[in-house]
């Protein structure tokens, strides 16, 4: 065996040694920045999935539930997207994202853009 598949075993061992658990809030915003981008891309399977990672780790992020809103809608799921809407509406009362990509929603709080995009849903 090369000293070079030594070492590569070596390192293998020794990175699945230790306690260390990834930190959920550090997931969180991987996962998000992930899916946001996939969203950005008009990849939205690969944002859904993303982003439904995200909302299992905080359930209660707004800006997570409503990008999946998105995610889900673009992909057809329009049962997915109404509950995803309807969660980031009650979750964003009051949240006025930082910076929004459309200056059109400048100034409106995620309840707000949550609701817009439950009104865009064909009725039940």
């Amino acid at each position: 065996m090369s000293r070079y598949w030594v070492a590569a075993a070596a390192f293998l061992m020794l990175a699945g040694c230790g306690d260390d658990k990834p930190d959920p809030a550090q997931v969180l915003k991987l996962d998000y920045r992930i899916g946001f981008e996939a969203l950005q891309q008009h990849d939205f399977a690969k944002a859904a999935q993303y982003l439904s990672d995200a909302a299992e780790i905080d359930p209660t992020d707004p800006y997570v539930l409503l990008n999946l809103g998105v995610a889900y809608q673009n992909l057809g799921q329009l049962d997915k997207a109404r509950q995803a809407y309807e969660q980031a509406a009650e979750k964003g009362k009051g949240v006025r994202p930082a910076r929004v990509t459309d200056p059109h929603y400048a100034g409106r709080t995620v309840e707000e853009l949550a609701r817009d995009d439950l009104a865009s849903l064909p009725a039940k």
